[in-house]
């Protein structure tokens, strides 16, 4: 039986180990500027970039690439016959390139605070997250990240590197979700709170799940409540992780500690997360003469010095004199029984600075607005309460999967 590689449902095929190697030996050249409309070929050239230790840039579908890249957009590179071929002999040659390969990945910030950053990653601090060896070798991993961003290439190096499995369930909806698991006999999911929250209600257990990861945004200790009993056989981890950073912090709970081997590179300042510029992948995207690097991250720091993240500072709108964190109101909503997803922000107003405004997917469909008003204010002051609530059939999903702000 082949051994799959990757299982595509929006692209209709699936391929495997054998099937992968086989077309990998058939070219003769890879692109420069990858773009992930389409995932195997996104996935093969950037292993021939890997295995040719060239640098190549990963990027969202309609990103616009910096006037000084444009013109690598359409570039194909000949890549290096003989250092390729005994590449991909095998399996075991293919494996051993990647993990001493001298490849940059050149990724690109979300953009949702400012302009888009460049990021050039040295392929092997990638490799550094990266678990490998046989105890790792069952694994079947659900896809839940674009390919393009961090988090999906952190999930697609840790699959491709110990031969499991990856299915796509990037953009599905919950009962393609439901069967593709149960089908593929998923043992692993990384993803947002967001592709979570819309997976409930759910009917029956996920008993065969061994893993599940939560990162990209703030999570809650309900959420996490939901999701044990959702996976009651997963060992449940939250993660922080940037496209600055890569993996930063990682914990059971909403809660994290600072390790010991970074304690000296991470800093509260006015409870902001600062981190020290030898943490950052690429510290030219700090200016020289700065030490650290403001992520713009704040937490909350509870009395054994454990830090829960509790969103953006941009996340504060400014409502008739008052500074109003939206986490507040997100938390409130977390309250509410019936509601499946919600979205708190803030508009521009004339007279009072900002109104705060909230868009909500609903479980139960008799929860009324003046429902949700009247519970929302048992828990905040009146003026935190959104003045505008719409009810919506979806909400908007960024690239990255999170809920687009």
């Amino acid at each position: 039986m082949k051994s799959l590689f990757l299982v595509d449902l929006s692209g209709g095929y699936s391929v495997s180990y054998e099937e992968l190697l086989a077309g990998l030996r058939k070219q003769k050249g890879c692109n420069l500027v990858l773009r992930a409309s389409r995932l195997l070929p996104f996935y093969q050239h950037l292993i021939l970039a890997m295995v040719n230790d060239l640098q190549v840039y990963l990027v969202d579908e309609d990103f616009e690439l910096p006037s000084t890249l444009q013109e690598k957009e359409n570039t194909n590179v000949l890549i290096n016959k003989e250092k390729t071929a005994q590449a991909l002999q095998n399996w075991d040659t293919l494996q051993e390139s990647l993990r001493y390969s001298k490849a940059t990945l050149s990724l690109f910030t979300s953009g949702t605070t400012a302009v888009p950053k460049q990021i050039n990653y040295p392929i092997g601090r990638l490799l550094r997250n990266i678990r490998i060896g046989s105890k790792y070798a069952a694994g079947r991993w659900a896809f839940c990240y674009h390919p393009a961003h961090m988090a999906g290439l952190q999930v697609f190096l840790q699959a491709l590197l110990n031969h499991n499995l990856l299915v796509n369930f990037f953009g599905l909806d919950k009962p393609l979700i439901v069967d593709l698991v149960e089908r593929f006999r998923i043992s692993h999911i990384s993803a947002t709170p967001t592709f979570y929250r819309l997976l409930f209600p759910i009917e029956k257990p996920f008993e065969g799940i061994q893993g599940v990861s939560i990162g990209g945004e703030r999570s809650s200790p309900k959420l996490h409540a939901r999701l044990r009993k959702a996976f009651p056989n997963a060992k449940l981890y939250n993660l922080f992780a940037t496209t600055e950073t890569g993996t930063l912090f990682a914990s059971e709970g909403d809660f994290f500690r600072i390790p010991e081997a970074i304690r000296s590179k991470v800093k509260f300042v006015n409870n902001e997360l600062l981190l020290h510029r030898d943490l950052l992948a690429d510290p030219s995207i700090l200016d020289p003469e700065k030490e650290w690097y403001q992520t713009g991250d704040t937490v909350i720091i509870d009395e054994t010095g454990r830090f829960q993240f509790a969103g953006r500072k941009k996340d504060t709108v400014n409502v008739a004199g008052y500074r109003v964190k939206l986490i507040e109101i997100e938390e409130a909503l977390d309250q509410i029984p019936g509601i499946q997803q919600y979205r708190v922000y803030g508009r521009k107003n004339a007279l009072t600075g900002h109104i705060i405004c909230c868009d909500i997917k609903l479980l139960d469909p008799d929860l009324s607005i003046p429902t949700i008003k009247s519970l929302l204010k048992e828990n905040l002051q009146a003026f935190k309460v959104p003045r505008i609530i719409k009810i919506v059939e979806e909400i908007p999903i960024t690239y990255t999967g999170k809920i687009k702000r």
